[in-house]
């Protein structure tokens, strides 16, 4: 089982707080969005089916603030922020999202660094592949972490 850190600055990114907002709303009604990618650092490790951890970086409420699936291969494309360089994206599906705002303590950098401090929750490269060994202890504490909150996480999709 591989899993991917995607990292979000809503500062830079062409992936806007407004257009996260939309997604939680409608993720309340089960609908999730379709054709989203993200850039992914480690793209020739991706594969359809491998798992990402959505973190938000560079905001004063840094966590995971959603997680999913990879639903096909990374493609090369033009950065979609506007820069000359060309990028790898692949298409992602969100299994479970939500607005850090509303729940701040949830999967924080702050709680997530003392549970695993080998990994920089706060900064980075988006598409970082976790450790063979590690990714498991990862996927099973957010799993536990989010039921906790009383969401469905990982029923659909991730088979936990």
């Amino acid at each position: 089982m591989k899993l991917f850190l995607l990292r979000w600055n809503p500062a830079i990114s062409s992936y806007t707080p407004q257009m996260h907002s939309e997604i939680v709303k409608h993720s309340k009604c089960g609908e999730f969005p379709k054709n989203l990618n993200w850039s992914v650092h480690d793209w020739k490790k991706v594969e359809p089916g491998d798992f990402f951890l959505l973190c938000q970086i560079g905001t004063k409420n840094d966590g995971i603030t959603a997680m999913g699936i990879f639903d096909g291969f990374p493609e090369l494309s033009k950065d979609k922020r506007g820069g000359k360089k060309r990028m790898h994206y692949a298409n992602i599906f969100f299994d479970f999202v939500f607005d850090r705002e509303e729940f701040p303590d949830l999967l924080s950098s702050h709680v997530l660094n003392v549970a695993f401090p080998n990994i920089n929750w706060n900064s980075g490269y988006s598409g970082e592949l976790v450790s063979e060994n590690l990714a498991p202890r990862i996927i099973s504490y957010v799993s536990n972490m989010v039921s906790d909150y009383g969401a469905n996480w990982g029923k659909l999709l991730w088979n936990i």
